[in-house]
């Protein structure tokens, strides 16, 4: 596979990522706790197929540098938002497809 050809499917799946992220998020009870949690993982979840997009389009190795690295942030901060819904045992109303590698 070439280059661009995995650019092409980390695009989908960064997107697919956040479409699961979004059932996630509608499954979810409608708690305050909840609601805090669930409303960060949901923009920083879809910040990072945004910014990756964002990635793509850079002007110059420099930028798509910094670009990279907003993605990886984001990214993070969706692993921490999915660690605290699990931690603080939120439950989750329905069950959501997760999204396998490859």
């Amino acid at each position: 596979m070439d280059n661009i050809e995995k650019i092409k499917r980390f695009k989908i799946r960064t997107k697919a990522m956040a479409l699961e992220i979004i059932t996630l998020v509608q499954a979810l009870p409608k708690t305050g706790a909840a609601q805090v949690v669930s409303n960060q993982l949901l923009r920083s979840a879809t910040c990072v197929a945004a910014n990756y997009r964002a990635v793509c389009r850079a002007h110059s190795p420099a930028e798509r540098y910094s670009k990279f690295c907003i993605a990886v942030e984001e990214a993070d901060e969706t692993v921490f938002g999915l660690e605290m819904l699990h931690e603080a045992k939120i439950p989750v109303i329905k069950e959501f497809v997760t999204i396998q590698p490859g």
